[in-house]
């Protein structure tokens, strides 16, 4: 239990005769436990370049751009285990702020709790002057559960506001649109694939259902479902693979 909060890297429990006079139960032998543990590198650090090349958003046109990206995080903060987080993306049309914080796994490293927030801004111009911006702002809470036989679920809330504008050379006034989005979220996740990312048998299946009440902060309530299921099959030198969404 110790190894699984993800703060030790090594992690033993040993024991040997405690000293003093023996017990008084013949069945009983005192003995003195030693926990030893490593901790593990609290601090990480992450960057690097990226290329891109991508269809713009709106405009119909492609985007290429070369950006930054980092990402630091500390394992154990306060030192209690929780986990605190930020990562950021920097490229000439879009710009983006990210942070994380969990808390430590409970109810035997099955559960955990992660708070998300998230500040992205988007702009694109085309090539006759007309600009495209979004600008968003996103909080979601978050609790995943693991159970047996290769099962997960997971549920929390998310709150989304964006601004969107498109700006025209010839028209003095820009259309402006802005919407929020305050969504419960409940996810339930089945997988039996040998790899996850290079599969060759097994099954997948997610279903996720969302949420959005005015009560909770949306401008309007809506219900969506999202269904995957994928299954994999070896046949010789070959796999056979099929997915259906919906």
């Amino acid at each position: 239990r110790l190894y699984g909060m993800g703060v030790f890297r090594r992690a033993a429990v040993g024991f040997e005769p405690a000293d003093g006079p023996p017990s008084a139960d013949a069945a009983t032998t005192p003995v003195r436990m030693t926990v030893d543990v490593a901790e593990s590198r609290r601090f990480r650090l992450r960057y690097g370049v990226q290329l891109s090349n991508q269809y713009g958003p709106v405009l119909e046109d492609f985007t290429s751009a070369v950006g930054a990206a980092a990402d630091i995080r500390d394992t154990n903060f306060l030192g209690r285990g929780f986990a605190l987080g930020a990562s950021t993306r920097i490229e000439k049309n879009l710009q983006s702020v990210r942070g994380q914080f969990s808390l430590p796994l409970l109810l035997n490293q099955r559960l955990r709790t992660s708070l998300f927030g998230t500040l992205r801004a988007e702009t694109d111009t085309s090539d006759t002057s007309v600009t495209y911006t979004d600008k968003e702002r996103d909080v979601s809470f978050e609790q995943r559960l693991v159970l047996p036989r290769q099962m997960e679920v997971s549920w929390g809330y998310n709150y989304n506001v964006r601004d969107v504008a498109l700006e025209y050379p010839i028209v003095v006034e820009s259309e402006k649109l802005k919407g929020a989005l305050g969504t419960l979220n409940g996810t339930f996740i089945f997988d039996s694939r040998d790899k996850p990312f290079d599969a060759s048998r097994g099954w997948f299946q997610s279903s996720n259902l969302q949420w959005g009440l005015q009560a909770v902060g949306s401008d309007f309530d809506y219900v969506r479902v999202l269904l995957r299921q994928f299954y994999y099959r070896p046949a010789g030198p070959f796999v056979f693979a099929s997915g259906v969404r919906w």
